[in-house]
């Protein structure tokens, strides 16, 4: 059996890392700045016809975004110091992959449900979610909710792009 020799193991791991967060940056753009303004265009679909996109989109997109973070910090990881080319290289983009992950974690545990259960409970007290200007509590801490969640899916972006400059300036010892 062919065992890699280290330089080749390190290329490996910063290969698995560039893709799996290369992905989760890139998908996150696609459907933040490209599929939900069409989505959430009310001349395409009446808004409570986007709001069950969101619904069905956002949990699996979470789970996806959760198995890229635990793929990308274990071979964060495991490229060590010698993979980022410095110590302190090395602890920033571990710690931007945990912090994107867990961020994620937040969003699949408490966020995601949260809004769900929102956007569920007005439907069941009758509000339009089309009509802007009737915005009862449960509407207004849905907003909240949303922006929460946009305030820290724009850190995880950050961080994704942050990690992926590293990568491609990393010079291995």
């Amino acid at each position: 059996m062919n065992v890699p020799s280290p330089s080749r193991r390190l290329d490996l791991l910063a290969f698995l890392t560039t893709v799996c967060v290369g992905v989760w940056v890139g998908g996150g753009i696609v459907v933040g700045a490209v599929a939900l303004p069409i989505v959430f265009d009310d001349s395409i679909l009446p808004r409570d016809r986007a709001a069950d996109f969101g619904v069905a989109l956002f949990p699996r997109m979470n789970l996806f975004e959760g198995v890229l973070g635990a793929i990308a910090v274990l071979s964060c990881a495991l490229l060590g110091r010698a993979g980022w080319g410095t110590a302190r290289r090395h602890r920033i983009a571990t710690g931007a992959v945990l912090t994107m992950t867990l961020i994620v974690v937040v969003f699949l545990l408490f966020l995601t449900p949260a809004i769900v259960a929102k956007i569920e409970k007005l439907r069941a007290d009758g509000v339009d979610l089309s009509d802007r200007a009737n915005m009862p509590p449960d509407r207004v801490a849905l907003g909240r909710l949303h922006r929460i969640y946009a305030g820290l899916d724009l850190v995880k972006l950050i961080a994704g792009i942050a990690v992926l400059w590293l990568l491609a300036t990393r010079r291995r010892r």
